[in-house]
């Protein structure tokens, strides 16, 4: 009876004992769990969040701009294939701006050669706007560019030059070739002017008409 009841006083302090014991051990299960769940998700945000400035950077035109974190798994298949789309755009992008030095080079070049040619050339879009109008043509029908480029032919033409205009662009659209040659006797500031007329419809690779282009020679003398 002596030793039953000494056991009984020492029930509380062992069954303390265990589980302060049981605590302590599952909270260093609980704070390993919450430590690996947080390295874990580290390793998968991280990355993200670096993808998501890089994408940021990329889409401000840094197109230099690569992504250092390492990583074995899926997240470091995408920042690699993210790493080579960002080199494929810089190597496009090269591209393009070669192609836009050069595209401006021949458009320069052209244009010089338009202004300098001896025939008057006007171009107008599919629109009837007018869009080119060189040296030649300004001298030859007293032309003030500024006032009439950009501006639609109908709205600039005399009427009696309009009429005959409009019948020229019906008659070259019926044309087999897109194309007329005519010899015009006309009247500029009582001024008699004889040209030859060639007017060319033009068209895209895919036979759209885009616009007209037309070469006048002065005649007269």
């Amino acid at each position: 009876t002596e030793e039953y009841r000494h056991l009984q006083l020492l029930k509380f302090p062992i069954k303390s004992s265990y589980l302060t014991t049981f605590l302590m051990i599952a909270g260093l299960i609980l704070l390993a769990a919450i430590w690996l769940g947080f390295y874990l998700a580290k390793g998968i945000t991280v990355p993200i969040q670096d993808l998501a400035e890089a994408t940021r950077r990329i889409a401000r035109g840094e197109l230099d701009h690569q992504i250092t974190v390492v990583a074995d798994d899926e997240i470091g298949v995408l920042i690699d294939s993210f790493n080579q789309m960002t080199k494929d755009l810089r190597k496009s992008n090269d591209g393009l701006k070669l192609a836009n030095i050069s595209l401006e080079e021949r458009r320069k070049y052209m244009e010089t050669v338009l202004r300098n040619l001896s025939a008057g050339v006007i171009s107008l879009d599919k629109d009837g706007v007018i869009t080119t109008i060189n040296r030649a043509a300004e001298k030859m029908f007293d032309i003030n560019t500024e006032k009439i480029i950009n501006r639609k032919y109908v709205d600039v033409l005399m009427p009696q030059h309009l009429a005959l205009a409009t019948e020229f662009v019906k008659e070259m659209r019926r044309s087999e070739h897109g194309f007329i040659e005519k010899n015009l006797e006309l009247m500029l500031n009582d001024r008699a002017l004889t040209v030859l007329m060639a007017a060319t419809l033009i068209s895209d690779y895919e036979g759209r008409e885009t616009g007209i282009v037309v070469v006048f020679v002065d005649l007269t003398e």
